[in-house]
């Protein structure tokens, strides 16, 4: 799901000062939705285990990680019990019961994922009745595709296209030493199943076929970022002041999704 050698896996849209819990919470109360420290929480694609560890640290006790493969980097072997993987041959299935969670949450992880589809109705089905789940994740048209670093590599992903910037020199962190032909064969196995990105359409539809309550929250995320990113900081003022501008950095710089179960 999350799979790719050779390339970061956590690539965060924020600076390394984020603060994960406080930008969530941020967006849900924007939202008028409360977490409570009791809260049952999912962090989905949790890779090493970082954003699982800040909620543990602000004080959230019931807290758990997912992802594919066992990444987690435990500070006390006993912190094992708040991680979880899929078992093998179950692509994408939470090893958790229906409606076990009030909050599924990633970061820069949708990207990753292959099939979506299965993904959005996996954490429908372990959501709470009342529950919510937000997800922020690159924008396909990215001038700098955060993880390759290809200019619009998030849509132009041909042999030709990485080729021009491999010749350039273009080279994430893991290619430094690569020769441009290598950089491109790295890049090409990456675009095939390391990212995938989709147009705005078939996000919108893949959401709402789970989910009849979705919100495309970037306007809130800029305002939970702007003394976080400097980005934010710029493009908060302008979302404010004019209509429509997050439309733009939804398309060119991130997206943030907030989906909301019914109440049972």
């Amino acid at each position: 799901m999350f799979k790719g050698g050779g390339h970061p896996m956590e690539t965060t849209v924020l600076e390394d000062h984020q603060k994960t819990v406080d930008l969530n919470n941020f967006i849900l109360r924007s939202y008028g939705i409360g977490l409570s420290k009791d809260a049952d929480i999912l962090d989905f694609g949790c890779g090493s285990g970082r954003h699982t560890y800040e909620y543990l640290d602000a004080g959230y006790s019931r807290v758990v990680g997912f992802d594919v493969q066992d990444f987690a980097q435990l500070r006390d072997p006993a912190d094992h019990r708040h991680f979880l993987c899929q078992g093998l041959d179950e692509e994408y299935r939470i090893p958790a019961a229906d409606n076990s969670f009030d909050f599924v949450v990633s970061a820069s992880v949708f990207e990753h994922v292959q099939n979506q589809a299965k993904a959005i109705a996996e954490i429908g089905r372990v959501l709470k009745p009342g529950g919510a789940t937000l997800h922020s994740f690159p924008s396909r048209w990215r001038p700098i595709e955060p993880h390759i670093k290809v200019p619009f590599g998030g849509v132009l992903q041909t042999e030709f296209w990485l080729s021009i910037w491999a010749t350039l020199g273009v080279r994430n962190e893991y290619q430094k030493e690569l020769s441009a032909g290598e950089t491109v064969t790295n890049n090409l196995a990456y675009c095939a199943d390391g990212i995938k990105y989709l147009d705005a359409t078939t996000i919108r539809r893949l959401w709402q076929t789970t989910f009849a309550d979705v919100h495309f929250v970037e306007k809130a995320f800029l305002g939970g970022t702007r003394s976080m990113s400097s980005i934010s900081k710029v493009a908060w003022p302008l979302a404010k002041t004019i209509p429509g501008f997050e439309s733009l950095y939804r398309c060119f710089h991130n997206r943030a999704v907030l989906a909301i179960n019914p109440k049972g």
